[in-house]
């Protein structure tokens, strides 16, 4: 949606979106820059950011979120249950934690990838988002998506987290 912000959480989404994203070609017509932060690790208090970039720039939002930086910040989940800024779109990518890691140089080493770097984990983020009071939707493939997307994206206030 025009004017609408986007944020990129460190760790595969930003490096998904430097592999995907073209620039446009007619620099005029190119959306906002995205931000993103770093934290120690570039994974921390992600949410909380993005809550207050949304509500600072006064703009529709969304993050773009990998699960193992959603659950360093799973605590922000509550300020966004009675949060009443635009509309702020969190897209959690779910690919069973730690997934970062079979794509850098550590993955040659499968014995000790699994046991220390790697972290899978059985996060119900269903029921975290039910916890807190905010709106949640599991897609389960590219339709299932662009349909909630879309439909998030017409909300004017409040926020919604997308498992993908």
């Amino acid at each position: 949606r025009r004017g609408a912000r986007l944020q990129i959480s460190s760790s595969m989404p930003i490096r998904d979106l430097d592999f995907f994203a073209r620039p446009h070609a007619d620099a005029s017509l190119a959306p906002l820059p995205p931000m993103a932060n770093r934290g120690a690790s570039g994974i921390d208090g992600v949410i909380s950011t993005a809550a207050g970039f949304c509500r600072g720039s006064a703009a529709p939002s969304t993050l773009i979120i990998g699960d193992v930086a959603a659950l360093h910040d799973i605590n922000a989940l509550q300020q966004l249950g009675r949060y009443e800024g635009p509309a702020l779109t969190i897209v959690l990518v779910n690919n069973g934690g730690g997934g970062i890691f079979n794509f850098l140089p550590i993955a040659k080493h499968g014995d000790v990838l699994s046991t220390f770097f790697n972290a899978p984990h059985a996060v119900d983020y269903a029921a975290a988002c039910k916890a807190f009071g905010v709106e949640y939707a599991l897609c389960e493939n590219a339709a299932d998506f662009e349909r909630t997307y879309t439909r998030s994206q017409l909300q004017s206030r409040g926020a919604c987290v997308i498992e993908a």
